[in-house]
């Protein structure tokens, strides 16, 4: 965990593994704010912070993840 990993995890941010980033840009189909939040649930805002491997909220990051995993195992 960096320095900077932990700061986040001490205001309730998390970073995305970059295996789960990797994952959504070979899933994603547009993006825009419709295209993320219909594929991923996500606004572009997210979006950005996400693939820059910037923290964002936990519970976004636990949620993106889980939605994740399951579009790429219907896929």
């Amino acid at each position: 965990m960096t320095d900077r990993d932990s700061a986040a995890a001490l205001r309730g941010q998390a970073c995305l593994d970059p295996a789960i980033v990797d994952m959504m840009k070979a899933l994603v189909t547009g993006q825009t704010d419709e295209a993320l939040n219909d594929r991923f649930g996500i606004s572009y805002n997210s979006w950005r912070k996400l693939i820059a491997g910037r923290p964002v909220r936990h519970s976004l990051a636990q949620r993106v993840t889980q939605r994740v995993i399951m579009i790429a195992s219907s896929s």
